[in-house]
């Protein structure tokens, strides 16, 4: 039995531990980029080309130039000629992120997920733990019947 035991215990503490790291970093990536947006120059900028996964953007910055830049991410629903809330860092023009929170959405998803399937495994433990522990009291003679692993 303490196979099964230990066996559990191990995937509940593998998924409960991937899910909450999912979880911070959903909550890590989205507490940045809501930062970087409060402090970043914010305009409109049009997809001008797309290719290899990226998206090439045209936007005037605050001094009024005409700038072209890559964006930081990309997604399939993108197309030639749609128009972004894009945020740019002056400092650092390379640094361009849009309104999506995509990747939030899926870290957390993802976190989620884990831990829901970390939960269920630690209901799991319980209650098989707790079934052996009742049929082993009800047949003092009836553990020879168990298979190997269940066995004290």
């Amino acid at each position: 039995m303490k196979y099964i035991k230990v066996i559990l215990g191990l995937l509940t503490a593998i998924y409960l531990v991937v899910g909450i790291i999912f979880l911070i970093i959903s909550v890590v990536v989205s507490s940045n980029n809501n930062e970087f947006r409060a402090n970043a120059f914010k305009t409109k900028a049009e997809i001008i080309s797309l290719n290899d996964e990226k998206a090439l953007v045209e936007y005037t910055n605050e001094k009024g130039k005409t700038v072209q830049r890559y964006l930081n991410e990309f997604s399939s629903s993108m197309y030639t000629g749609q128009t972004l809330n894009v945020y740019i860092d002056e400092n650092n023009p390379d640094k361009i992120i849009t309104d999506s929170n995509i990747m939030t959405t899926v870290f957390c998803a993802v976190g989620a997920g884990f831990v829901a399937l970390g939960c269920v495994f630690l209901i799991i433990n319980f209650v098989v733990i707790k079934k052996i522990n009742k049929y082993i009291d009800n047949n003092p003679t009836g553990q020879n019947d168990l298979p190997e692993c269940f066995r004290e």
